[in-house]
């Protein structure tokens, strides 16, 4: 439905025939055809019921009801008018609540017309679900094709999500409380929408994030005692991962994990990171943050590995970025973003820095190394999400022009053209804590993305089937619609922005860094048991020395 036909507004408001309340006199026009319809305030409301109920989100305020008796006053009810004006022309302006049906019959527009409308919000399914609701997703990957048989898998990591542990069995050693989990999940045949669980694994202690390096078929999980946990997954037909190796990476909690062909990028919340070879298990660079970081904490991490850098988030809305191409890390520069709270979420691609902050996500350009102070400021993206407007995670879909990102409180679809919101629904009973996209095509053509939650659930979503295509092609709005963005995101040497996992696992193909590691995972004795491996210094602010013990 073409929005630049599609007009509506309000235009008086009448009292009802017994004084107790106003009617709101409502013009539509589309195309040729107008027509009236007249709604009372408690109409409006049950319409933003209405809406929530079936999932859509970031939904445009309501003006507040009246709190004692009916309004009589002129000015007020102007007001609420041009409230209620505000809230319809947010809800036409958008693509998926324009053609919602709670809208389209609040207008009665299909009465009205004998137009069929198309309508975009997205469908959902479930994929997995944990059936413990104590667990909340910690990370998840989408594997296309793993297996020779042409197979998907779903790696998905688990935390409590709780804050006190079931206390009837904390104290007791033969049932040792479940913290934290994996699980790798795989349709029943290729193809099918039938997943069940193949393969998990429960731990005593929390997994606070994993990553998954599909070249050399490694699968890292990070553990709440500072330990990185590897596996290898084999090509067989009987999903059952190999555990490979265990090491102490940091003193206290992993927080985050990014990982090309070659290297695994960690962060923990001792304020160190490491960068481990991913053929060797080898730590090749690494320290200690303390003094920069100046009381702060680090919260995610994105490995840029043809330029060898690490892009650092803390908790004092600030990314710093490292030079990791020798040891100790060489400190390059900190991009200070414009908020007060932590850093939630980076995506790195060769021309763009994607940075979620608070409810914001800001995008950067891209410049190369020791040039990172040039780095322009392109475009900032914010929501109004009710419940929870804290970015948690996202995806850019190039070929859509689609930035996604996960909110606590839903997900939001930003048109990458326009800057705006085309599309907000809630796909979790509770925060959503992760999301990504899946490879073109996986779904008949259609976009599909993964989003995780505090509920323990994976969902797959997707939309723009190809017989829709068109359809939403016209329910986008005008590139003249008012925008966010500072600038439009201009390309680098024609390249697009390439569509990455929020923490990093497609990053090698991204950057075209497609050499396999310099040999494959060995058995768990490969390392020695009590093997060392020594990093020179610290970090460029410490000058102690660590031992890193492989087990």
């Amino acid at each position: 439905m073409d929005l630049a036909a599609f007009n509506v507004r309000i235009e008086s408001a009448v009292p009802t025939e017994d004084q107790t309340t106003y009617r709101y006199v409502i013009a539509v026009q589309h195309r040729k055809l107008t027509w009236q319809v007249s709604k009372r305030y408690s109409s409006f409301d049950q319409l933003h019921k209405a809406l929530k109920a079936s999932k859509h989100a970031a939904l445009p305020p309501l003006p507040p009801k009246t709190l004692i008796g009916r309004p009589i006053d002129t000015q007020e009810i102007e007001a609420r008018r041009k409230g209620l004006q505000h809230y319809l022309h947010e809800l036409v302006a958008r693509p998926d609540t324009r053609t919602s049906t709670p809208l389209l019959e609040f207008l009665e527009f299909e009465a009205r017309t004998d137009m069929t409308v198309t309508h975009l919000m997205p469908r959902r399914g479930p994929v997995c679900d944990l059936e413990d609701p104590r667990f909340a997703v910690s990370g998840v990957h989408y594997w296309h094709k793993a297996l020779t048989k042409q197979m998907d898998v779903v790696i998905v990591a688990y935390q409590d999500s709780s804050h006190v542990a079931r206390l009837g069995r904390m104290w007791t050693v033969v049932e040792p409380d479940e913290l934290g989990a994996w699980a790798i999940w795989a349709p029943t045949h290729a193809g099918d929408d039938n997943w069940h669980r193949v393969f998990l694994e429960n731990f005593a202690i929390k997994v606070p994030c994993m990553c998954v390096e599909e070249t050399s078929r490694q699968i890292f999980i990070a553990m709440e005692d500072g330990t990185i946990r590897a596996y290898h997954l084999p090509d067989e037909e009987d999903i059952q991962p190999q555990l490979v190796g265990s090491y102490q990476v940091h003193a206290t909690s992993v927080l985050d994990l990014d990982c090309s062909a070659r290297h695994l990028l960690s962060i923990g919340f001792d304020a160190t990171i490491r960068l481990v070879k991913v053929s060797t298990r080898e730590v090749v660079s690494g320290g200690r943050l303390a003094k920069r970081l100046d009381g702060k904490h680090l919260t995610v991490a994105a490995l840029d590995e043809p330029a060898r850098r690490a892009f650092l988030g803390t908790s004092g809305s600030d990314v710093l970025i490292y030079d990791v191409s020798g040891n100790p890390p060489h400190f390059l520069h900190a991009l200070t973003v414009m908020s007060s709270g932590p850093i939630s979420w980076l995506n790195l691609s060769e021309s763009h820095l994607w940075v979620g902050h608070d409810e914001f996500v800001t995008c950067y350009g891209m410049e190369d190394k020791t040039y990172e102070k040039r780095m322009p400021r392109m475009a900032q993206y914010v929501s109004n999400l009710e419940g929870g407007r804290q970015v948690r995670g996202g995806c850019v879909i190039p070929a859509d022009k689609r930035l996604i990102v996960a909110y606590e409180g839903g997900v939001v679809v930003y048109s990458l053209s326009s800057g705006t919101a085309t599309m907000a629904f809630a796909p979790h009973d509770g925060r959503t804590t992760e999301v990504l996209a899946l490879p073109a095509g996986v779904y008949d053509g259609s976009t599909t993305i993964l989003t995780a939650g505090v509920d323990g659930k994976v969902k797959y979503v997707f939309w723009h089937p190809p017989s829709c295509r068109a359809a939403a092609a016209a329910a986008e709005p005008p590139l003249s619609t008012t925008t966010t963005a500072d600038s439009p995101i201009p390309r680098r040497n024609g390249q697009h922005e390439q569509n990455s996992h929020p923490n990093g696992e497609q990053y090698s193909q991204a950057h075209g860094c497609t050499d396999a590691p310099e040999g494959g995972p060995g058995p768990a004795t490969s390392v020695g048991d009590g093997s060392k491996l020594r990093i020179q210094r610290e970090a460029d602010e410490d000058d102690d020395e660590e031992t890193l013990r492989w087990t």
